[in-house]
């Protein structure tokens, strides 16, 4: 988030796409309802939010079951586990099939 807020900051995310990937239902649903409970989720999405809409750029947050993100390598990052990303030599994309609809994948 903080190199998030910083590329924000300096105008680099202008008329760009990011995509946030996770494999929690809790993020994800406090993003598209604009709010949450837990104060630390609530505090995120605002910033977040502002940084969508303030930045000039779209925000894409998108749900990935859990296996999915462990068969990439992602699972564990938010948790300070390390960089372990597509340690299988797969492409990362391959795991996250955004070409198909949600019938296909």
């Amino acid at each position: 988030m903080i190199k998030l807020e910083s590329d924000f900051s300096s105008g680099l995310l202008r008329e760009s796409e990011i995509f946030i990937f996770t494999d929690n239902s809790m993020a994800e649903a406090a993003y598209f309802k604009g709010t949450s409970k837990s104060q630390p989720l609530f505090e995120l999405i605002l910033r977040l939010q502002f940084i969508q809409l303030h930045g000039g750029m779209t925000l894409h947050f998108v749900h990935v079951a859990g296996k999915r993100m462990i068969s990439q390598g992602t699972d564990g990052l938010s948790r300070g586990a390390g960089p372990s990303i597509c340690t299988d030599g797969e492409e990362f994309l391959r795991h996250v099939p955004l070409n198909l609809s949600v019938l296909d994948r």
